[in-house]
This record gives structure tokens, C-alpha cells and sequence, in this order.
């Protein structure tokens, strides 16, 4: 307990160290200048004790004699309460320091009002740059639930399996300096696959043919398999290794005949985006490719060529269709010129530019766990 004369007397410490720091001599004037006033400190006695306190950011700090420096006390909270052991200290309160100015941020992509189809794979990019420092970790974050952290440039995550719904996407980009700004959102829609093709997994089959439904071909071998598929229970199978004239292996088209777009009910695809994709495997490189063809004077529309790795590739082409358009077929096309043999699943064609992925088919997405640097903070999201 604090007598009442060591009240009285540490009373008017405090007192002078306030009216100390406010200016009253050259010496203080010189030690509190800031570039932003401090909040005013109040006084009051509770219980034999003094208390101080005041309203906003401030640093109280302290020392034992006035020919001293000051001293943060940076475990002090308004209130704080003066212990009897430091009776004997002048107080006075330091205005904040300025802000650190925020790094910026921006989601290049996706674009804002971007419709994907489900099960969907979305690629986040941004750029950030620091005003003061570097940046150590940009993280991508779908509404309030952050799906991935990337520490070096170029800041790029892989969000996949994505199911329907509408999402906010933004980034927020962390310094040096543990600041951080946050992007302006990005609102994208998935919305339930719409795949104008027919019987895309090929798992029916015409009886007595080997034929799967909806389907037809040019030439060459045609066979379903069921023990090497992509997804569902049933997969094609192209082959040749017969001659045509002089040796030659003929090349083959698998394709699919959509509809006349010149007919009035289809008239108004003229313009519209079509992805047309398929999951192809062979070992026979640069052979292997999907065609889109609209009919006009410049028909066709190409994907990349299978790299013959053995391994499933999906193969893709994009097309916006012609307004001379006159039809809509899709082709898998095989450049033979040798034996081969090609396993095609999941075929799929996709309207206005939205870009859908088959269901997954491995296990679900892990938790992703990441320590983001700014705070220390421990955040979850869905891993790629």
C-alpha cells in the first residue's frame, strides 16, 4: 500500500512529467517532438494507487530522471496502473510512429465475371509490389477461406475441382515489414457442366457394332476397353496396322456431327466460344490432335499434338465459331503414316469459353496448412 504523502508526491511526479512532456522546458520540448501529437494522459487515484489513461494509439514511456532518456514501457495498455516500485518515474506519452505504407496487390486473373463449368480447374495470378521492403508471401483466398500461399515470383495457384457455385476471389500480399494490402475481389461463377456432345464417355455402344453410340469413324480399328479408362467404365480404342496403296497407314478421324448451325434453331451459335476437349493416351508422338470445324471458309481449329508419352493428356482446341458457320462437328484425328493404337475418354464440348475438367478421380483435396509470415497466424484452405 502507498502512503498517502508517497501518493501525494508520485501524484506530482506524474504531473510534472506530463506538463515535462508537453513542452515546458526546451529539453522535453526537444525529446517529444513527433510528427503526430499524442493523445492527452489522465490521472486519477484508485485504491491508493495512480492510474493512467487515455484514448487512441500512443507509447507511454517513462524515465527515472529528466535529464534522462525516455524509455518505452511496451507492455503498457491504457489503463495502467503505476506500481509502488516505480513511484519514483516520470511518465509522458509518445504519438504512434507513421504507418507503414500497404504493399498493393492485384488478381490478374481469373477475370472478373468469368463462368466456368464444374467440376472446374482455375488458375489465380497476381502481381505485388512493395512500397517499402520486399515481398515475402502472396496468398490467394476464396471468400474468407485462403486456398493457397506463394512465396516467390511469379505468384500463381492452381485452385482444382472447383464445384458450383459463385465465389469471391482476392489475394493479399505481405512485406518485410509484416504490412499488408489486400486486391480488390474478383466475383467468378461454376456453374453445372454443360456438355453438348453425346455419349462423351463413351459408354454405350451400338449392338452388333463396334461402334459407340453417337459416334463414327473413317477408317481403322475401332474396339472398347474397360480395364484402361479415363473415368466411368468404358473407354475407345483406335488401331491400324494395315496397308493402304503403297504401304501407307490411312490417318482416321473418331468425330461426332452436331447440327447444321445454318438452320433457324441453331443459328444463334454463330459467335458463340467452344471448347472442344478429350482425354487421349498413346505412345506415337505428335500424331494425335482434336479438331473443331464450323463449316466456313476457314474451317478448322486445332489442338496441340499428343506427346506419345504413354500417358493420359487431355488435348484441347478453342474455337469461336464463324459467322458464315454452317455446321458443328468435332473430331479426334489421327496423323497415321505408321501403325498406332490410341485410347480416347471423356470427350467433352464446352460453350462460352468455360473450361471444365473431368470429376476427380483421385482422393479428395488435402488440407492445405500455411504459416503466413505477416502475423504468424496458422490459416487452412484446399490444396491443388
Amino acid at each position: 500500500m502507498v502512503s498517502r504523502t508517497r501518493t501525494r508526491s508520485l501524484l506530482l511526479l506524474v504531473v510534472v512529467a506530463v506538463s515535462f512532456a508537453a513542452g515546458s522546458s526546451s529539453r522535453a520540448t526537444e525529446a517529444a517532438q513527433s510528427t503526430e501529437s499524442p493523445p492527452r494522459l489522465q490521472i486519477t487515484r484508485e485504491k491508493g494507487q495512480l492510474v493512467l489513461s487515455w484514448q487512441g494509439e500512443a507509447m507511454l514511456q517513462a524515465t527515472d530522471d529528466l535529464s534522462s532518456a525516455w524509455v518505452d514501457v511496451p507492455e503498457a495498455r491504457s489503463p495502467y496502473t503505476v506500481s509502488p516500485a516505480s513511484a519514483h518515474r516520470f511518465y509522458r506519452l509518445r504519438a504512434p510512429p507513421p504507418a507503414k505504407p500497404l504493399p498493393t496487390v492485384t488478381l490478374t486473373a481469373p477475370v472478373s465475371g468469368t463462368i466456368f463449368a464444374a467440376p472446374a480447374t482455375i488458375t489465380l495470378r497476381a502481381t505485388a509490389t512493395a512500397v517499402e521492403g520486399t515481398i515475402t508471401a502472396v496468398i490467394f483466398f476464396r471468400d474468407t477461406q485462403p486456398l493457397g500461399l506463394v512465396t516467390t515470383s511469379p505468384y500463381e495457384f492452381v485452385w482444382s475441382y472447383v464445384p458450383i457455385g459463385t465465389y469471391a476471389l482476392h489475394a493479399e500480399a505481405v512485406d518485410s515489414h509484416r504490412v499488408t494490402g489486400t486486391s480488390p475481389p474478383v466475383t467468378v461463377e461454376v456453374i453445372e457442366r454443360t456438355d453438348f456432345l453425346q455419349n462423351g464417355s463413351f459408354e454405350t455402344w451400338r449392338p452388333g457394332t463396334n461402334l459407340p453410340d453417337a459416334w463414327l469413324t473413317s477408317t481403322g480399328g475401332v474396339s472398347r476397353t474397360t480395364t484402361d479408362v479415363r473415368v466411368g467404365q468404358a473407354a475407345v480404342v483406335l488401331s491400324a496396322n494395315e496397308s493402304h496403296g503403297a504401304g501407307e497407314v490411312l490417318d482416321q478421324h473418331l468425330f461426332q456431327y452436331l447440327f447444321d448451325i445454318a438452320d433457324t434453331q441453331h443459328a444463334d451459335w454463330r459467335g458463340k466460344t467452344v471448347t472442344f476437349s478429350a482425354w487421349v493416351k498413346t505412345t506415337t508422338p505428335n500424331r494425335v490432335r482434336v479438331w473443331i470445324n464450323d463449316g466456313s471458309q476457314n474451317p478448322w481449329s486445332s489442338s496441340p499434338a499428343h506427346t506419345g508419352s504413354g500417358a493420359w493428356e487431355r488435348l484441347a482446341v478453342t474455337r469461336t465459331l464463324s459467322h458464315e458457320a454452317t455446321r458443328l462437328w468435332v473430331t479426334v484425328y489421327i496423323q497415321a503414316g505408321a501403325a498406332y493404337v490410341v485410347t480416347v475418354d471423356d470427350a467433352r464440348l464446352v460453350v462460352d469459353g468455360s473450361t471444365a475438367r473431368p470429376p476427380a478421380t483421385e482422393p479428395g483435396s488435402p488440407a492445405l496448412e500455411v504459416l503466413i509470415p505477416a502475423s504468424g497466424d496458422t490459416v487452412t484452405g484446399a490444396a491443388e
